[in-house]
């Protein structure tokens, strides 16, 4: 069971380039060692739903190098999961980042 852990609901009438963001460090654990490595693949496992069903729009998970003077950097890695190939029930889907 999921439940609704993080819903985005688009009640503009229209389109929008981003609609939610939830950010979370890859930096250091709690022992300060680093979690990333050089030259190292990663994946990303989603659970997600479209209930609307809808078509239009993706889910994109960045990982991406923190920068202290803007608080982004360098995206090192994408997934992009289209709401076309989303069910309408919960499904999980993985892919490279």
């Amino acid at each position: 069971m999921f439940g609704n852990s993080y819903y985005i609901k688009n009640i503009t009438g229209s389109s929008a380039p981003q609609l939610g963001m939830i950010t979370q460090t890859a930096y250091q654990d709690y022992n300060n060692a680093a979690i990333l490595q050089n030259q190292t693949a990663y994946s990303v496992r989603v659970t997600c739903r479209t209930p609307s069903s809808t078509n239009v729009g993706a889910l994109v998970i960045d990982l991406t190098e923190y920068d202290a003077g803007s608080g982004y950097g360098q995206t090192l890695g994408s997934f992009t999961l289209n709401t076309a190939s989303m069910a309408s029930n919960m499904l999980t889907y993985q892919g490279l980042c």
